[in-house]
């Protein structure tokens, strides 16, 4: 029986530093871990997944765009740290991309877009911890 119980508070929320933080470490996550081959398989997955977060950047207005662009930025001019953590995990791999995807649950979570979705205005948080 445990001596305490901690109660966690949260709201699903969305601000532009924190749209970039997800989104560069999706790519950088999809683009070291994940063989070339196996991207390409999941292509239409990502393509979608890709639209949907470029509407809602749209929906939110030009500080959600700009950090969805600054992604790709951020990829660009670490090319070379994504590269070498793709060695780094290349040299230790012991599943298959396939074995570690079929572990996955996959889908979309459909009530946090309509919670993300209902929200409107300028964010009132621009940073994390702020």
């Amino acid at each position: 029986m445990p001596a305490s119980t901690v109660t966690h508070d949260y709201h699903l929320t969305m601000f532009p530093h924190k749209l970039f933080l997800l989104e560069r470490n999706r790519r950088k996550m999809l683009l070291a871990d994940l063989r070339g081959r196996t991207r390409l398989a999941i292509s239409p997955l990502l393509a979608l997944t890709e639209l949907l977060n470029w509407g809602y950047c749209l929906l939110r207005g030009p500080k959600f765009l700009r950090a969805k662009g600054r992604t790709y930025g951020w990829v660009r001019a670490n090319r070379a740290q994504i590269r070498a953590r793709r060695e780094q995990i290349e040299a230790v791999r012991r599943r298959s991309d396939w074995q570690v995807l079929r572990g996955l649950r996959w889908g979309y979570p459909l009530d946090q877009f309509l919670t993300l979705g209902r929200e409107r205005g300028e964010s009132e948080r621009d940073r994390i911890g702020a």
